[in-house]
């Protein structure tokens, strides 16, 4: 049985039925937060309060015409572009003549306007390409909100390591993240924002992380609740023995450096925590919304709604322990003390892997209209027709 371990200032050391399996994926709470707690989770709204215990970054302040680019349809490639290898090998090149049937007027319009698109985008791809070059020659990219790294699939290495300013844009455009940062960012908000959104592009050094020493973290009320291992699709032996010091560094880490200092008092915080002991900020997240609570589920946190105000004083610090019979799980009640941390402590039969980011969209697309419920629908369709021939055949069959 899949199991997780509660750290010494939650539980004692004792080995529990994780929450029910459909917490353990990133699936979508709808219920409503406000726009401002977004946007404060933008890199530029926090990283000059954080910079000094964050990874070396740059930002670099995106133009409206190039947001909308990022969202157009379409990837095309210029023949300058650098995003990938070329296909010829060293040394040989094609002649005029094998190509003597190609010209401009056979290139699908889409892909040159894309590719002059791209092009006109001249400020922008200095201001990257000078940023990779100052931190180092390698990056990660991300926008105010997500890294693309569901996007991968599309680069030559599998990796979101960027080594210059075609990698970037290639990943960007290509990422469903970076488009849902710009077009549905604010759909779990009861509200929207006052002014137009700016949007920044961030480039951080790259670094060859262990998955891991990643952690995700769960503040309520300004207090560290909870934290949970990062990547829940895999088990890792490596942390045994170790998570009782991995939870005091995080604590003190919270304690020190982020503790009131982050302006909403419900969030997230992701943190990576070196085999030297020193932690590193990631990022925030707002609570519920499109943020996964991996081995937890919101409610055991005790945040109740996500709309704090409409809820009264004594529920929102008072949460009564719960039992899951289904799963043999318990859950205690949750004060600002202690703090819960888990770890998968089993290897996982199933789980999503990252691969399945470069899964298309469509086929995992089940929503009223999509391309795949109209296909089901089309087969439920052939099928009932098919039936009804076959009942009719039988019927109209002559008695023998």
């Amino acid at each position: 049985m899949l199991t997780v371990s509660a750290g010494r200032r939650g539980q004692e050391q004792e080995e529990r039925s994780p929450p029910p399996a459909q917490f353990t994926l990133a699936c979508i709470d709808q219920r409503m937060a406000h726009a401002q707690q977004i946007l404060n989770c933008s890199f530029d709204r926090w990283h000059d309060t954080f910079q000094a215990v964050s990874f070396r970054s740059r930002s670099v302040p995106l133009p409206k015409e190039f947001v909308e680019y990022l969202v157009e349809d379409g990837v095309y490639l210029s023949e300058s572009n650098t995003a990938l290898p070329k296909r010829s090998a060293p040394g040989i090149s094609a002649t005029e003549d094998e190509y003597h049937d190609w010209s401009e007027e056979d290139e699908p319009l889409s892909r040159i306007d894309d590719a002059q698109r791209a092009a006109q985008f001249p400020q922008v791809v200095a201001a990257v390409q000078s940023a990779i070059a100052d931190l180092g020659g390698a990056v990660v990219p991300k926008l105010s909100w997500s890294c693309p790294k569901d996007a991968t699939w599309v680069t030559a290495s599998n990796s979101i390591k960027c080594t210059n300013a075609d990698e970037v844009v290639l990943l960007l455009k290509s990422s469903d993240r970076v488009a849902h940062d710009i077009c549905n960012a604010f759909d779990s908000c009861i509200d929207s924002p006052e002014q137009a959104v700016p949007y920044v592009l961030v480039l951080k050094t790259y670094y060859d992380l262990k998955p891991e020493r990643e952690f995700r973290c769960f503040i309520k009320g300004h207090d560290l609740i909870g934290a949970c291992q990062r990547d829940v699709t895999q088990y890792f032996p490596a942390l045994h023995g170790h998570t009782d010091d991995i939870e005091e560094l995080i604590l003190e880490f919270f304690e020190e450096h982020i503790q009131h200092k982050f302006p909403d008092p419900d969030y997230t915080m992701d943190v990576y925590v070196a085999t030297t002991g020193k932690v590193r900020l990631m990022d925030f997240n707002p609570i519920r919304g499109f943020t996964a609570p991996l081995l937890f589920d919101w409610d055991e946190l005790g945040y109740g709604v996500s709309n704090r105000e409409n809820v009264p004083d004594s529920q929102q610090h008072q949460h009564e322990a719960m039992t899951d019979a289904g799963s043999n799980s318990v859950v205690g009640t949750v004060t600002a003390a202690p703090l819960d941390f888990r770890i998968l402590t089993k290897p996982i039969a199933m789980q999503p892997n990252k691969s399945a980011y470069g899964v298309p969209y469509d086929l995992i697309d089940t929503s009223q209209g999509s391309a795949m419920t109209e296909m089901l629908q089309q087969l439920q369709d052939a099928d009932t027709a098919l039936t009804a021939m076959h009942l009719v055949t039988q019927t109209s069959k002559p008695e023998e």
